[in-house]
């Protein structure tokens, strides 16, 4: 698998809002483009206009897997993102490894399992740089 960056760090909140606001007074610049995709259910704010960025997670949804991530592990970091060459090759790769790699949504992503990484979710994608 060749890793060729990393992609973007997603960070899981409650209260979007707030989170918006501290994120702006840390980083000292106001968020980029936000979205609410409708394929999940939760609303995203990306801070940074390069790479790597920052991704603000809040779930819009009771039962969505960010807010069901907060409940059990409280706000942090939700996942890290990589990325590859070839993501077929590197699921492949890591399945012949023993790793849990499932695919959700995007067909040039890849996550394994946070069990089996250190209860990190990795995402894995071959998508152009931003």
């Amino acid at each position: 698998m060749n890793v060729t960056g990393l992609d973007h760090i997603s960070v899981a909140v409650r209260d979007m809002e707030q989170a918006e606001r501290n994120w702006e007074q840390v980083l000292g610049r106001k968020a980029g483009a936000h979205s609410t995709p409708e394929e999940t259910p939760h609303t995203q704010f990306f801070f940074g206009d390069g790479k790597p960025y920052i991704e603000l997670l809040s779930s819009t949804s009771p039962d969505g897997e960010v807010a069901k991530f907060v409940e059990r592990r409280g706000e942090g970091l939700y996942l890290a993102c990589f990325r590859v060459d070839d993501v077929s090759a590197a699921a492949a790769e890591l399945k012949d490894l023993g790793y849990r790699v499932f695919q959700y949504g995007e067909e040039h992503t890849t996550f394994i399992h946070p069990k089996d990484l250190n209860g990190v979710l990795l995402e894995i994608t071959e998508r152009e740089e931003r």
